[in-house]
């Protein structure tokens, strides 16, 4: 597999998931849907998401991106929040919508966000932009800022690494995936552009049989 570097000086794969129909991509996540609940039910990481919420007022609007089938969901409502959930694959939301009915939910694609400006408190990306192309992340950042309001807090975790490249998950019988690597400073640096003040970051270590590597996380602040 073929790497270059990209503007910011960082290897990147030329094997890009916008290379790949995104139905294909869909289809992915629809067929490993169940399985994937299965997999992430217990791994929901409630450390960063009580500092996440620790910023927010009560029955503050959550947008939950990427949000699978309505894990990280299930508690923030049960916490007292308005949530609603996105997610690409349709068999996601179907699982979510059972597991979460007091939640909204539904289909739409992270790189094409189609909200009101102004319109959520605040937005947890937990693993969610892993598979957005770095040429693209700027943009959903920018739509990310675009719909929280004044001083809206947003959370994002990442794989910790370099570059992006297309690789099998073995986790799920080896379907080829597109992933994208981020260390502390680049993401530090295109949140900053983006628009947000960084209030929180933190390294976080393989924990779990189910992890592959190591994720950093940021607690932003739209200003």
């Amino acid at each position: 597999m073929s790497k270059f570097s990209d503007a910011g000086g960082f290897e990147v794969s030329d094997c890009r998931r916008s290379q790949k129909p995104i139905v294909e991509f869909t289809s992915v996540y629809n067929e490993t849907a169940a399985s994937y609940q299965g997999n992430t039910l217990k791994l929901l990481p409630e450390h960063k998401a009580i500092r996440f919420l620790s910023y927010l007022p009560p029955k503050a609007k959550i947008l939950d991106i990427g949000c699978g089938p309505g894990r990280d969901a299930k508690y923030f409502t049960e916490l007292g929040f308005n949530v609603t959930g996105l997610d690409i694959s349709e068999k996601m939301i179907e699982l979510a919508k059972r597991e979460v009915p007091n939640a909204d939910f539904m289909v739409m694609d992270i790189e094409n966000l189609n909200f009101a400006k102004n319109q959520f408190d605040a937005a947890w990306a937990s693993a969610s932009l892993l598979h957005v192309p770095k040429d693209k992340i700027p943009a959903v950042l920018q739509s990310i800022h675009n719909i929280l309001k004044d001083e809206g807090i947003f959370f994002i975790a990442l794989r910790k690494g370099l570059g992006e490249e297309m690789l099998p998950d073995n986790r799920y019988g080896g379907v080829e995936k597109f992933w994208v690597y981020f260390d502390e400073d680049e993401l530090h640096d295109y949140l900053k552009k983006a628009g947000f003040e960084i209030l929180e970051s933190q390294t976080h270590d393989i924990s779990t049989s189910y992890q592959t590597n190591p994720w950093i996380s940021f607690i932003a602040k739209k200003i």
